[in-house]
């Protein structure tokens, strides 16, 4: 695939430079240019999304651990309710046995 990339490249610049010479040699000498212009843009893409993903990383850490603090207080709050059903339990387990 690469291989038929490159000759399709080299092979359209021939076909260009016959057909159209003056257009074909303006285009070739613009070229670099927009190479450069556009692996600038792709680097600095490149960039924000690193950063992104970043704080998407540092953001779900944080919910995480946040998320694990309610439930501790939740779990404090309801420690009565919690307490009875372990009672219950405890006793259904007495009376079967």
């Amino acid at each position: 695939m690469l291989y038929f990339s490159i000759f399709s490249l080299i092979g359209g610049v021939i076909i260009a430079l016959v057909r159209g010479t003056l257009y074909s040699l303006s285009i070739l000498i613009f070229f670099p240019f927009m190479v450069f212009s556009m692996s600038k843009v792709f680097m600095q893409a490149r960039k924000a999304a690193i950063a992104k993903g970043m704080a998407i990383k540092d953001l779900g850490g944080k919910t995480e651990e946040i998320l694990s603090n309610i439930k501790v207080v939740i779990s404090f709050a309801r420690e009565k309710k919690e307490l009875e059903k372990f009672r219950n339990s405890a006793e259904n387990l007495r009376i079967r046995s």
